[in-house]
């Protein structure tokens, strides 16, 4: 998985392929995101979640996303990863996570881990060629697929991945499927090879979008 700290660039993920659709809670409500749009997602969302990302400036894709041409030029360019957008600010990538499933110090955590894979860019790609010349990490939440047995779909799909909506989606699936497999203090465990190194340094940035999140909507981010 792509890190923005060079010196982690050898630091690899390793997790089961999963290739299941990914059912997310959103208020009382479950949505499987599996072959939908983007705008198809957030439309079966609660209204109190929608509300939430369009006040942070979140605008859903109309079309189903497209990651290869960018996959394509970062193995053309011989780069082990390539950002084609700019970060979007932290109280976006809480509230996507939040509408991914993702809660309370999960939602910090997940918020913390954004940062140090993408930066914060949605459309970022990682891990070209590393361990296996398919491997590829996708997106904000940098989900591999391609190598270690992992394949491109499902959860791992690119394309869904691309989306920073579908994506939360997706890495929320992911976490729960850790949980089960290792227990709940690994639900991380995707994201992590050694520990939480490199995550301190984003701890006051996401701490203050999350107060800044609850104050400016009046959602409680713990809340189930």
């Amino acid at each position: 998985m792509f890190r923005s700290d060079p010196s982690a660039e050898n630091v690899a993920k390793t997790h089961d392929s999963i290739t299941v659709s990914a059912p997310v809670a959103a208020g009382n409500e479950t949505i499987n995101t599996h072959g939908k749009t983007p705008i198809e997602a957030y439309l079966e969302l609660s209204p109190v979640v929608q509300k939430m990302l369009s006040d942070t400036g979140y605008v859903p894709a109309t079309e189903t996303p497209d990651a290869q041409p960018y996959i394509n030029k970062v193995r053309e360019s011989g780069k082990i990863s390539g950002y084609f957008s700019e970060p979007i600010s932290p109280l976006q990538l809480l509230a996507l996570s939040y509408a991914g499933g993702f809660r309370g110090d999960d939602l910090k955590h997940i918020g913390r881990i954004e940062l140090r894979e993408s930066g914060g860019a949605p459309i970022t790609i990682g891990d070209n060629g590393f361990r296996g010349a398919e491997r590829i990490s996708v997106g904000l939440y940098q989900m591999t697929c391609g190598a270690d047995g992992i394949e491109c779909s499902g959860i791992n799909d690119p394309n869904a991945n691309i989306d920073p909506l579908l994506s939360a989606f997706n890495a929320k699936a992911l976490s729960e499927q850790a949980e089960q497999y290792w227990g709940y203090s690994m639900r991380f465990k995707p994201w992590h090879k050694s520990g939480d190194q490199n995550l301190s340094q984003f701890e006051n940035v996401i701490n203050n979008a999350y107060n800044e999140l609850e104050a400016m909507t009046g959602v409680d981010l713990s809340a189930s």
